[in-house]
């Protein structure tokens, strides 16, 4: 058997197989190649490429959080509150680059012009532009990885260098063209030149690329905290000095009058019951108040949702949401021509089933405003009309009798855009007013109303008489109203059932003797008060006072409520209910008379876990002087706020009862 052909034909194979491994690509083999490279290309062209990483966001945020100088900046930015580590508003991995907080932000800037402050210190515009330069320039970052791709021209410059090269250094075994050399050549290394040099420079320029993405992020990033570090300036912090210069006033106040009381009676009990317990780190002065507002606000950021953020930041209680819809609304009326003039001559005297022409205008001043009158084409004075009208004197503060008098016409032709700046006027109160701990009472003296909140909701609403007008003159003031019930902070700390009622020096030589003990002397006078129902105290004493006991005709009815102020102020029953039932209400000495008595001082004792039946129905049958501490003392706000929006929405315009809004309104209305 010839054993030597099978021998001779495999060393042929073997020989064409090394000349093939050997020999260079032919041109259809290189297109081929080409072809396959430029598929391999996409893939690891993408996994070359740089990417934007966290940790260049991180590291490009760290450098601007360091540059950050907040020493002469008011707000302060806070850069010790960024997080270089962990963005709140930027996201490497969002599809835009951005989080849902920044998208509370930009809301914020949507609002802004809503609350009525400057907004030129807001980088609102900034932040949008920056906004907008992330998203294209990460999508642009992004579509210059997922779209790679080498063009025909690269394609056939790639094929014309394959055919140059050694197969040997391309091929496998079987002839055919290695992947991973193809990647090498087209990318280029120790053994391989690229023929395609751009694809290095297309890799750096997306490296240059993501790090510019990274600092628009930053930048963003910053801005963000700037503006809403500008939005706590201007509704909380700035107004935060004021508030705790009131309240550390009114510590130290509190404080020496414990002092004074610890060295008359030795008591301290009683003595440390008057002071106002403070936390450790209560503010040193009313910059360090200012500041740490505004760290509060940063504080939260980190442990809630920004939107929620926003929405504490808010003056609280729902009154101020309110007044922003109603400044929208006015400033709606008021583009459109505010309201119809009403000719009060001509309707002061049409009463129910009266028609005249006036009356239309009169439908149209009040449906101007929300007050439906039924037709509102109608001439006839019917119930409908006298209903809106009833309904618009109440929110005005006048008496609703549905006539048109003099306070009620006076009402009507108050202008849109007066009522806007009132509106104006009454949010910049609010955001003054003293921060509103979740339990609290608040009284608003033009309301002639006062209020008991607990846990954030209004327990109770109920009427309050306060200061009288009364002018006086005082050297150095000129005519001022000395009975006018101050705004002020103060803790409410005990309830006294059957109180007495120590007579204050003013009122005793004014009102109870009016000159009628001139020609007595002192034990005439002291037989003459004790006729009338007082006790003198310390008679025939430098310090002699007079007091009205407890009983039917004590001036203080049967309960008072006693927040200690230097005011000399509280809140008292009265013998005079019949002043609750008129909408102005400024018959006072100064305290502020309550309605029902009995039913806030039961809901005090309530909540301070006191409160027993029994025990005050016994005391209040016996006249018996009862003073009950509370345990957690109780802030008490009094606030002079000339606008409030009430629960149906409707829009209460209330007497500015001591024309402390005047010049303020003037201001407002210049601007």
């Amino acid at each position: 058997m010839n054993r030597s052909l099978p021998l001779s034909v495999a060393l042929v194979a073997l020989v064409s197989v090394l000349a093939a491994c050997s020999g260079r690509l032919d041109q259809q083999e290189a297109t081929d190649a080409a072809i396959k490279a430029a598929d391999l290309f996409k893939t690891e062209f993408a996994a070359k490429a740089p990417r934007l990483q966290a940790t260049d966001l991180h590291k490009t945020l760290g450098k601007r959080i360091e540059s950050i100088d907040s020493r002469q900046q008011e707000p302060r930015l806070l850069p010790d509150y960024l997080s270089a580590q962990s963005p709140r508003f930027v996201d490497t991995a969002a599809p835009q680059g951005t989080t849902e907080n920044f998208q509370a932000i930009a809301a914020l800037c949507k609002e802004l012009p809503r609350h009525d402050i400057p907004l030129d210190l807001y980088p609102c515009q900034e932040l949008t532009d920056k906004a907008d330069t992330v998203a294209k320039s990460l999508q642009e970052l992004r579509a210059g990885v997922t779209d790679a791709r080498l063009s025909e021209e690269h394609i056939s410059r790639l094929q014309t260098h394959l055919m140059t090269l050694e197969g040997e250094t391309i091929r496998h075994e079987d002839g055919s063209v290695r992947d991973e050399t193809l990647v090498a050549i087209v990318f280029g290394n120790e053994k391989f030149q690229t023929p395609l040099p751009h694809i290095e420079q297309d890799l750096r320029d997306l490296k240059i690329a993501a790090n510019q993405v990274a600092g628009a992020m930053a930048d963003l990033e910053v801005l963000s905290h700037q503006l809403i570090m500008q939005f706590a300036w201007d509704m909380r912090a700035k107004h935060a000095g004021p508030q705790w210069e009131h309240m550390e006033k009114h510590r130290v106040w509190l404080k020496e009058l414990a002092d004074r009381e610890m060295s008359r009676t030795r008591d301290k009990v009683s003595s440390d019951r008057l002071r106002m317990t403070v936390s450790e780190d209560w503010p040193q002065s009313a910059s360090v108040a200012r500041h740490r507002a505004l760290q509060e606000v940063m504080a939260r950021m980190g442990q809630e949702p920004v939107k929620d953020v926003i929405a504490g930041i808010l003056p609280g209680g729902g009154q101020y949401m309110k007044l922003l819809a109603a400044r929208e609304r006015y400033i709606e009326l008021s583009d459109k021509g505010g309201f119809t003039k009403v000719d009060g001559a001509r309707l002061r005297k049409l009463k129910t089933g009266k028609r005249s022409p006036a009356i239309v205008t009169l439908r149209q001043r009040l449906e101007q405003e929300g007050y439906k009158t039924g037709d509102a084409n109608s001439d006839l004075y019917d119930e409908d009309l006298k209903a809106a009208l009833r309904t618009f004197q109440r929110t005005h503060q006048v008496k609703d009798k549905g006539q048109l008098d003099k306070a009620t016409v006076a009402a009507l032709n108050i202008t849109a855009k007066e009522k806007l700046t009132r509106v104006r006027l009454a949010m910049r109160k609010w955001r003054e007013s003293m921060p509103r701990e979740e339990d609290h009472v608040y009284v608003n003296i033009p309301d002639f109303y006062g209020e008991f909140w607990v846990n954030g909701k209004r327990d109770l609403r109920f009427r309050v008489v306060v200061g009288d007008t009364k002018r006086k003159i005082r050297r150095g003031e000129g005519r001022v109203m000395v009975n006018a019930t101050p705004t002020t902070f103060a803790l409410i700390d005990r309830v006294v059932y059957n109180p007495f009622w120590n007579v204050p020096k003013r009122i005793f030589k004014r009102e109870i003797l009016r000159n009628k003990t001139d020609d007595m002397d002192d034990d005439e006078r002291k037989g003459y008060l004790e006729s009338k129902g007082f006790q003198v105290m310390g008679h025939g004493t430098k310090g002699e006072w007079v007091r009205q006991p407890p009983g039917p005709g004590n001036a203080l009815g049967q309960v008072k409520i006693i927040f200690p102020n230097p005011h000399e102020i509280y809140m008292h029953d009265t013998q005079s209910k019949n002043l609750f039932y008129r909408p102005v209400r400024a018959f006072s000495h100064g305290c502020v008379r309550l309605h029902e008595p009995l039913v806030l001082a039961r809901r005090l004792l309530e909540y301070d876990n006191q409160y027993d039946h029994g025990r005050i129905s016994r005391v209040l049958r016996k006249y018996d002087n009862t003073k009950i501490f509370l345990q957690n003392k109780i802030p008490i706000i009094i606030d002079y706020i000339t606008v409030r929006v009430a629960d149906d929405g409707r829009v209460h315009f209330l007497h500015d009862v001591y024309r402390r809004d005047e010049e303020r309104l003037r201001q407002l209305a210049s601007r």
